[in-house]
């Protein structure tokens, strides 16, 4: 298996701190974990946003490139 990266979008749903929270998947309403450097202070929660989802072969997903839509 190989890794696989899509665009997803989906709406900024909690936080954990200031860099740190969940984004809540539309489509699948799937709630992603995502680490992004002062997300706090740049998005307020129910904020839309783009994102990429990287699946790993062992069954990991890293969301990255968190971006206002």
């Amino acid at each position: 298996m190989s890794v696989i990266q899509e665009e997803k979008t989906g709406v900024i749903e909690m936080y954990f701190d200031m860099d740190a929270g969940t984004i809540k998947e539309d489509g699948s309403g799937e709630s992603r974990d995502f680490y992004h450097p002062g997300a706090q202070v740049e998005y307020v929660i129910g904020d839309a946003v783009s994102y990429r989802l990287i699946s790993l072969p062992n069954g990991r997903t890293i969301t990255k490139d968190i971006k206002s839509k």
